[in-house]
């Protein structure tokens, strides 16, 4: 989603961008990367580098920077949220504004950066309503009650444009909230 979105956002600029999924061999990067790069074989972005490393802004933050100066047009950056919060230092340090910046996933940081138009936006894969259902579906089916065996929660991509029309109670815990590991 989020390549198809940068390329309506871009429109007929050609841009040049570089992935950052995260570690390699996690399984979920390689699955980021590929619906990413699937969405930009068609389009106005060219995809110059599939860059893999540990999700931590420091680390990521290495990546970016070396980015920047091997690929001096890049002009789009897309990663998991810790190289998306990497990017901003980076891009602001190296003094461009060219630079769009997008996260293939949520978290607080994202939304701050949002707001601040910072980032251009993050997919969210609402992973509370998730919990929710699958508590539910977890109850029905104990309670041999007839259940959807298969139910999707359609993710959604968050902007400046419609940030204010979210529920981030579906996406992000309640405040204080924390897991309890005991049954009584």
């Amino acid at each position: 989603q989020e390549g198809e979105y940068l390329k309506k956002y871009l429109g007929d600029k050609k841009t040049t961008a570089i992935g950052l999924p995260g570690p390699q061999g996690s399984g979920w990067a390689e699955n980021y990367m590929a619906g990413f790069r699937d969405s930009t074989k068609t389009g106005n972005i060219k995809l110059v580098a599939e860059l893999f490393g540990e999700p931590g802004v420091p680390q990521s933050l290495r990546i970016v920077e070396d980015a920047l100066q091997t690929y001096p047009d890049l002009n789009v950056i897309w990663g998991g949220a810790a190289a998306a919060e990497a990017a901003v230092s980076a891009v602001a340090d190296a003094g461009r504004d060219d630079v769009v910046i997008m996260s293939s996933y949520e978290n607080q940081t994202m939304l701050k950066l949002v707001k601040e138009s910072k980032v251009l936006g993050f997919a969210a894969e609402y992973p509370v309503m998730m919990g929710r259902i699958s508590v539910d579906l977890a109850v029905r089916a104990l309670e041999k009650k007839d259940y959807e065996k298969v139910l999707l929660v359609a993710p959604g991509i968050v902007t400046k444009d419609n940030i204010d029309k979210i529920d981030p109670t579906q996406i992000f815990a309640p405040d204080g909230w924390k897991p309890e590991f005991s049954v009584k």
